[in-house]
């Protein structure tokens, strides 16, 4: 039995790691005969007959959205969930580990050598018992690293999509294709991104404020203010400063015009990364000390006493 690792088998975990992260961020076209073999032999370790109908999507939205209605027609049923190869990355890679490095005997290898087949070969599957839909990789995928965790984040362009030109390479105008954007991890509307308001136009970069701190969901308000910038945003709208301590990381009291909300309150200070932000403030807060208090929830004496806002 392994109770535990040897020091040259840890010195293996770091190849593993970087080499399943590598697969599931691949976005290299899916190999149609690998993922044919693999699925089928799925269905095979699975009890299952073969799907008499093997389909092949470019996109897993037009896939699921596909394959449930196809599903409808045939049995009435539908709403299955596509099977992601980069999802079991992390399962393939724990096993292979511990069958390559370690040595361990597993009574189900067959079914690892699929799953590995599998997760090296397309994006993900749509199974039915009737028929399977294998799906391509995406043909874009852009992270970041957020505290030791990669994320879905591009300035210019889509963070995920799918789609391809005759090449392979990711085509916007490919009609079969699908586009995501988001913003450190935070998927925001694709015109945040591709058409971004750089000040020039003042209706529009209020316009655009407006619809961005109208947004009921913080993380994508915060994407959205972080997008065009935190004070841009609040000046395009009018902004009017009530009180502004000498201290930076205290700010600004300010008070904005939104749609439906007058006089709303904002507090833009300078946090812990030396970026500016902007919090709701209360509407009652006299000052930028009182409204950064009362986002803490302490009084303004304990309040005065912070070095760093988080």
């Amino acid at each position: 039995m392994l109770t535990s690792l040897t020091q040259e088998q840890q010195d293996q975990i770091p190849r593993y790691l970087k080499e399943y992260i590598s697969i599931g961020a691949n976005t290299a076209p899916m190999d149609r005969e690998k993922a044919r073999e693999a699925v089928l032999e799925m269905y095979a370790h699975a009890g299952f007959s073969a799907p008499k109908r093997i389909l092949y999507c470019m996109n897993p939205v037009l896939a699921a959205q596909a394959g449930n209605e196809i599903a409808k027609k045939m049995d009435g049923q539908g709403g299955l969930n596509l099977f992601s190869a980069a999802s079991c990355a992390s399962g393939a890679a724990r096993f292979a580990f511990l069958v390559e490095v370690c040595g361990v005997k597993i009574d189900v290898e067959g079914r690892r050598q699929t799953l590995e087949k599998f997760i090296r070969s397309c994006g993900s599957v749509y199974p039915h018992g009737e028929f399977a839909i294998i799906v391509d990789r995406p043909s874009v995928l852009k992270l970041v690293d957020r505290n030791g965790t990669g994320v879905l984040h591009c300035e210019d362009g889509p963070a995920i999509a799918w789609g391809r030109d005759a090449d392979g390479n990711y085509d916007p105008n490919d009609k079969y294709g699908y586009a995501m954007f988001y913003w450190n991890g935070t998927r925001v509307p694709a015109h945040w991104i591709m058409d971004k308001v750089d000040g020039t136009d003042k209706e529009k970069a209020k316009a655009r404020a407006a619809e961005i701190l109208s947004e009921s969901n913080q993380e994508v308000l915060r994407a959205g203010c972080e997008i065009v910038g935190w004070v841009p945003v609040l000046e395009a709208l009018g902004m009017r400063v009530l009180d502004e301590n000498p201290n930076p990381i205290f700010g600004r009291l300010v008070e904005v015009d939104l749609p439906n909300a007058p006089n709303t309150k904002f507090l833009v200070a300078q946090c812990g990364t030396g970026r500016t932000i902007a919090v709701l403030a209360h509407a009652e807060s006299t000052s930028a000390l009182d409204a950064g208090a009362r986002s803490y929830g302490v009084p303004v004496a304990v309040y005065e006493k912070l070095k760093v806002r988080t």
